[in-house]
């Protein structure tokens, strides 16, 4: 058999595997990027321990890429938060910029809706891991858990829920 013949033979039958992971990347990357669409919009939140309150708004970035919200907490602490998607990880990134602390870099994944995050942060020279969950199944609702160990994960403190709700527009 001719080389030419043997290379399009080899060439016709990867084409369509080819295809279909070229597919299933844009299928997830679509995907991917409906579920950064969830955190769009106006937020109030409100929650406990301590009964705080937040706004934030959160728009794409102009590529669409990135999520970026600006934070006000309890009326005097600001923080921005960008999230974008990594397809190489199949991980989410949220970075905190805060204006009372070090930036916070933390991971997440999401499934059916609900997003669980992981990270950890540095504060008095101190490291600490925090967790949490933030629950969009109901459209135009949120709620959230955030927790935190300062024993390498032994032990979990929560240290706030709250329910976000989607201002109109």
């Amino acid at each position: 058999m001719p080389l030419k013949w043997i290379t399009s033979a080899l060439f016709l039958a990867i084409l369509p595997g080819a295809a279909h992971a070229l597919l299933t990347d844009a299928s997830n990357a679509a995907a991917a990027k409906a579920e950064l669409g969830v955190w769009i919009g106006h937020w109030v939140t409100h929650g406990n321990p301590g009964d705080w309150h937040a706004e934030t708004v959160c728009n794409w970035s102009q590529e669409k890429e990135f999520v970026v919200c600006d934070q006000f907490i309890n009326d005097q602490q600001r923080s921005l938060l960008i999230i974008n998607y990594d397809s190489n990880a199949a991980i989410y990134r949220i970075v905190s910029l805060g204006t009372s602390r070090e930036p916070v870099i933390q991971t997440a994944t999401v499934l059916n809706g609900v997003w669980t995050i992981h990270g950890t942060f540095t504060q008095d020279g101190k490291s600490y891991l925090i967790r949490g969950t933030t629950d969009f199944r109901h459209q135009g609702i949120y709620t959230d858990l955030q927790e935190h160990s300062e024993d390498g994960g032994v032990h979990w403190i929560e240290d706030s829920r709250g329910k976000g709700q989607k201002q109109a527009p």
